[in-house]
Formats: structure tokens, C-alpha cells, sequence
């Protein structure tokens, strides 16, 4: 790396390979940044009083006063939803340390389209990314591409397969 000549006059060196440099804070473009925030991050919730979750590292959740708040975590991003509107709005209150900021309602995740319904909760759906791959082939022309009703059958029989013998009644 290039060591601008200003820096090198003020330590006091000659020559670029004499001279060894510890970064105080992480760079952008950094291979270790990604650690180096996810370090910071889980510090600053487990601060705030914030449970990593025993079976997905990536979600953390905090009840107060009975009231819970999840916060959901990939990469760069935070999916942070509770159980009232208050308590995640102070969430990010807390969170200016970080400069994080409050993008609103997620309308994609993950791959996913997200939709609220106020009646029904919430809506993950996956179709977009496939329809956008159709269009970017020429695809959706294709009968294949067109969305259709799945078969059902109007009557069902029950069989009895090998694998699966009939157990008595008694046996329970």
C-alpha cells in the first residue's frame, strides 16, 4: 500500500517498508469489518438487555414490562418487530450509538416480499424473485412461467401401504 508522503515526514520515516500500521477502527472493505461489526452490534444489544436467541444466533429478543421486542439480524440489516409500536420505536432510541436508522415497514427480506395486513398479520411470499428471472430470460411468455391453479382431486381414497401396518387399538 502507497503511504502518502505527508505521513511518512510526520513518523519520521524514509521508506514504505519500514513502516508497520495498526487501524484503530475497522475500514469499510475490510475483510474483518463484517466481524468486527457484527462484534459491535451484539456488545451493543446485549447492553441494551437483548437475549441471543440458543438455537439462531441471529435473532435477539428482550421483554420488558411484558412487552417483547425482536430484533432479527443479517449482515447489515436489522428486522426488528414487537409487540407494540412504542417499544420498537424506542429501540431505535437506543440505538444512536450506531447510527442505525429506521427504514419503516420492510417490504422485502431475505428474498422475500413481505405485506401486513392488519387482520390477517403478516405475508412472506416468494414468487417475485422467480417472475423477475422469467422476465430477465424471456421466459414469461413461456406456458410453463404462467401462474396456475394447482390440481386437486374431488374424491380422496385412503390406502393402506406396507410401510405403515395399522396398529390396534389395544396397542395404545
Amino acid at each position: 500500500m502507497m503511504i502518502p508522503e505527508d505521513v511518512r515526514r510526520r513518523l519520521g520515516v524514509d521508506n514504505d517498508s519500514e513502516l508497520v500500521l495498526e487501524l484503530l477502527k475497522a475500514l469499510y472493505g475490510l475483510k474483518q469489518a463484517g466481524l468486527l461489526w457484527n462484534q459491535l452490534l451484539h456488545k451493543t444489544l446485549i447492553k441494551l438487555g437483548f437475549a441471543q436467541g440458543l438455537t439462531d444466533m441471529c435473532v435477539y429478543h428482550r421483554r420488558r414490562e411484558g412487552i417483547l421486542v425482536v430484533v432479527g439480524v443479517y449482515v447489515d440489516g436489522l428486522m426488528v418487530t414487537g409487540m407494540e409500536q412504542q417499544a420498537v420505536d424506542a429501540f431505535f432510541g437506543e440505538l444512536t450509538e450506531l447510527s442505525i436508522k429506521d427504514l419503516g415497514p420492510a417490504s422485502k427480506f431475505l428474498g422475500m416480499r413481505v405485506s401486513y395486513n392488519e387482520d390477517e398479520g403478516y405475508d412472506l411470499d416468494q414468487s417475485w424473485p422467480s417472475r423477475k428471472c422469467c422476465v430477465s430470460t424471456g421466459w414469461h411468455r413461456c406456458t410453463a412461467c404462467v401462474p396456475r391453479s394447482a390440481p386437486s382431486r374431488t374424491r380422496s381414497t385412503r390406502r393402506q401401504t406396507s410401510f405403515c401396518p395399522r396398529l390396534e387399538e389395544t396397542a395404545w
